[in-house]
């Protein structure tokens, strides 16, 4: 793929929201290469939710650059299943870039989350293997762009609000609630742009706690771990909606 103007920040580098939307897609089309995509798990009445993801932005690719987005899932850790993604540098390797000899080039980003599947009525989870079937998972490919799944993130002791979002229309996906890659879009949005403007992120991990829907107001708040590592909140109605760690170089 080229890196288009729309996904890349003022400094022309690939934004942290465009990488999700990105890995939404792909992710989306390799489970319905195997079998269990939206369309197969919608007749179910079953879909594939973000839970958790973190990726580290080793060399973010700038505009028109061209890449490979590479994506694998790696079969299920406890309630979650696991997915791995890496961004490399197309042509590295030859004209014909391929699996076999992706894996020889140092990749400019890499990425691991993991997903939960939901019933679309109860919104209550749904067992992976019940959901998509033991043979499924014997298709786990198990190499890792970042070994250590995502775990709980905890925020620092002290937060300081940092405003609201009201849930737009925009920001709603089909499965009827705020897109995974939105909750990114806020959060950068609630640190100071002089430092987004003089510096790069270095990695992020984004927890999806609680789905919010249209017409939530989230409350968001923000701390700081070091002078290089933000972390930012949101909250409805009592409940953590989303937390996200993202550090920058």
């Amino acid at each position: 793929m080229t890196i288009a103007s729309a996904e890349v920040n003022c400094s022309r580098r690939y934004k942290i929201y465009s990488f999700l939307c990105a890995t939404q897609e792909i992710a989306n089309v390799h489970a319905t290469s195997l079998g269990f995509g939206y369309n197969q798990l919608i007749q179910k009445n079953c879909a594939w939710v973000l839970s958790r993801i973190k990726a580290e932005f080793i060399h973010p690719p700038i505009w028109q650059e061209d890449v490979i987005l590479r994506t694998w899932h790696k079969g299920i850790n406890g309630v979650f299943s696991l997915r791995d993604f890496e961004i490399v540098p197309k042509g590295c390797s030859g004209s014909n870039d391929t699996s076999d000899n992706i894996s020889n080039i140092s990749p400019l980003v890499v990425c691991t989350s993991s997903w939960l599947i939901i019933n679309l009525d109860t919104r209550r989870m749904v067992r992976v293997d019940h959901a998509i079937g033991e043979d499924a998972l014997s298709t786990a490919l198990h190499e890792d762009a970042i070994a250590e799944p995502c775990g709980k993130l905890t925020a620092p002791a002290q937060m300081t609000p940092a405003g609201e979002h009201k849930v737009l229309f925009s920001d709603i996906d089909f499965n009827l609630h705020s897109n995974n890659a939105k909750y990114m879009e806020w959060a950068i949005d609630c640190i100071d742009p002089s430092l987004l403007l003089s510096r790069e992120v270095a990695s992020f991990q984004l927890n999806i706690n609680h789905e919010s829907k249209l017409g939530d107001e989230i409350t968001l708040s923000i701390g700081t771990l070091s002078a290089d590592e933000y972390f930012i909140e949101g909250h409805c109605e009592g409940n953590n909606i989303f937390q996200t760690l993202i550090k920058f170089k």
